[in-house]
């Protein structure tokens, strides 16, 4: 590692053979080099201010370009060894890394330091903003645009903010291992090692993490402005940023426009325009989807093509917000109205929705009938597409490819969140059911649930009603989840201590329980805490303690079903039997309903037959995901049916 110790004043001769390779300087005492440094490998270049060249080999940069600098400029640069720099217009103020490449490069300038810079989230009015900050992921984002009202909170949150910003305010650096080629501009900014930078139109007042295991790459017409990159980012083609923040793995391409948005990790965004959104883990946008403005969404989320979220308000000013849960699946060209709020898991039909709406039950089809009105069909999901929602849960845990993982991203579709809404779902429904009988008994005879067809609810839509269907199955599909989480949950060993877990708080993509969120708040408001790193440390304890949590919260759930205190180790018993029926149902639906797909007539029309369907699309038992979903429902069906003893609430047997 060259430092400035290593660095001496050129010799007379040294100079005389500087001025012979058509090298110029404005004070050539001013000009230091590293004792290794080979000067042939310096041609035609200009030195202002002081410049420092490091220990230049003969050899080969990151670009098989030869190392040296050749037909540049420098003012007031450090360069560490075995660069290779080419055709740079101007390189004002930076240091830069040892075994960078830059090629034909525009205005490198960092005479202003990097400068915080704030990201309107959530609301379009700034009243949810953020001070962006490197290393911030998706649940410093969210806690920061919370609790607004609480003033001492704010107010030291933003001291850790400018504290890890403080780390970025020296001269800016291009760290080892960069590859710079065409790049136009680059003004205050930080480039972190083994970024890739190709084609580069405009990056100021950026920080770019990278690192060799997990590379920026930035290609072909970007723009960049007040924005944090996290490792492992990928932008390209054209894609314009303006005011963003990304976790790791994040991906945005083909003419993107996003301003005012904390990306998630895991996450693409392609084609379209996003303004002021909070977006957790893997957020999948791949289209055009235009004008998806002011919203929260709790991640795990698929905008399809054309869709408009957020283009209307209902007040005077653009100051609404649209809060989404986990899974929210908006169709073809939807729009809605601020503000509006949905469940986990809710997949609304194409539409225009010109009514603010409130959905409060999860895994619902959402959507209007001819007559206008709003249809909400809830557990949906269960009923005819469990496939892709167990898929979710396999796939994204497959594809999480961060490097490292502060929060602990629950991708399980019973998650506390959706666990919760059913809860609430039942109690939504409670008119319907017989009184003083156990939630549990239904499944012996559902019939006892009498209920209509459809019924007609207030405060789901403004001013009007919105239809409801099938309150009946819904009612009997959330009993069923619940009796399955709790089997499953009590698999595992009782963490020997009763914790009070039944209220959550959605942290980026992580599940905190509400009392351990709160004196989170309390530490930072009182200045416990001291830097970011120990709020991020703070997550790490609550993803080891997930597990005991849940059980709790499993606890309470059974307790909900069951309507006792304290549950028998012969009710747990039942409950786990009651749990392997449903582990076989949630097996066969996603099967059946994938099966849908390999039978149904016009899907087969565009083949000559079978064998060329089977040729493109394979079978139904080279699905990677059935494959997987049948051996683990198969051996969880034997570990619950199983005779072998396990704890009650108790800790006895």
């Amino acid at each position: 590692m060259t430092s400035m110790s290593d660095y001496r004043p050129l010799l007379p001769a040294e100079i005389s053979i500087l001025k012979g390779q058509l090298n110029r300087a404005e004070n050539w005492e001013h000009v230091f080099i590293h004792h290794q440094t080979d000067l042939k490998l310096l041609h035609n270049n200009t030195f202002a201010g002081k410049v420092y060249v490091g220990a230049l080999k003969r050899g080969f940069g990151e670009s098989s370009l030869p190392v040296g600098i050749y037909d540049s400029n420098l003012r007031d640069v450090s360069l560490g060894e075995n660069c290779a720099i080419h055709h740079a217009k101007l390189i004002l103020n930076y240091t830069i890394g040892h075994d960078c490449t830059l090629f034909n490069t525009g205005i490198i300038d960092g005479r202003k330091p990097f400068g915080e810079f704030s990201i309107k989230v959530s609301n379009e009015n700034g009243g949810r903003a953020v001070i962006a900050f490197p290393g911030m992921n998706s649940a410093d984002a969210w806690l920061q645009s919370q609790y607004k009202d609480d003033t001492s909170l704010q107010q030291n949150m933003q001291i850790l903010a400018r504290k890890a910003i403080s780390s970025f305010v020296g001269r800016p650096a291009i760290a080892p291992f960069c590859r710079l080629l065409n790049c136009q501009v680059i003004h205050s900014s930080h480039i972190g090692p083994h970024a890739r930078l190709e084609n580069i139109l405009s990056i100021k007042n950026s920080v770019i993490l990278s690192s060799a295991a997990a590379p920026a790459i930035l290609v072909n017409g970007v723009i960049l402005e007040d924005v944090i990159l996290e490792k492992q980012n990928m932008v390209k083609n054209h894609t314009v940023l303006l005011r963003v923040a990304t976790e790791e793995n994040v991906h945005m391409e083909n003419g993107a426009r996003i301003t005012d948005c904390f990306i998630g990790a895991n996450s693409t965004i392609a084609c379209g325009e996003s303004v002021s959104n909070l977006l957790f883990a893997f957020h999948e946008q791949h289209h055009n989807n235009s004008f998806l403005i002011a919203t929260q969404t709790g991640g795990q989320c698929n905008i399809a093509a054309g869709a408009t979220i957020g283009s209307n308000h209902n007040s005077r000013a653009a100051d609404g917000e649209l809060i989404a849960g986990r899974g929210f699946w908006p169709g073809l060209e939807t729009d809605f109205k601020h503000n509006s709020r949905f469940a986990s898991f809710t997949l609304v039909a194409k539409s225009s929705f010109d009514k603010e709406l409130d959905i409060p039950l999860p895994f619902s089809l959402v959507s209007k009938n001819s007559d206008g009105r709003v249809v909400i069909y809830p557990a949906y999901w269960y009923y005819y597409n469990l496939y892709a929602l167990a898929r979710n849960t396999w796939k994204f845990s497959r594809r999480d490819k961060r490097t490292a993982k502060p929060l602990l991203i629950e991708t399980d579709f019973l998650g506390p969140d959706s666990l919760i809404e059913m809860m609430e779902g039942i109690r939504f429904f409670k008119e319907f059911l017989p009184a003083n009988i156990p939630l549990m008994e239904l499944m012996k005879n559902p019939d006892q649930i009498k209920a209509p067809k459809y019924i007609e609810a207030e405060g789901l839509v403004y001013k009007e009603k919105a239809l409801i269907l099938n309150p009946r199955k819904a009612l009997l599909a959330y009993i069923r989840l619940l009796i399955f989480f709790c089997g499953r949950t009590f698999l595992s060993p009782f963490p020997g201590k009763s914790l009070p877990a039944e209220g959550w708080e959605n942290f980026g993509g992580q599940f905190i329980p509400a009392h351990e969120a709160a004196a989170l708040r309390d530490r930072i408001r009182d200045g416990r805490i001291r830097n970011w790193e120990e709020v991020h440390a703070f997550y790490v304890e609550q993803a080891r303690d997930y597990p005991a949590y849940l059980y709790a919260l499993a606890g309470h759930i059974a307790s909900f079903l069951t309507g006792k205190s304290e549950l028998s180790a012969r009710e747990r018993r039942r409950l786990r039997l009651l749990a392997a029926d449903v582990a076989g149902e949630l097996l066969n639906g996603a099967r059946n309903s994938r099966e849908k797909d390999f039978e149904n007539l016009f899907r087969k029309k565009s083949y000559h037959g079978r064998d060329e369907m089977n040729a493109v699309l394979g079978t139904m038992d080279q699905d990677p995901f059935l494959k997987s979903y049948h051996e683990s429902m198969t051996q969880l069906i034997l570990a619950l049916n199983s005779n072998e003893p396990y704890g009650d609430g108790n800790g006895e047997t």
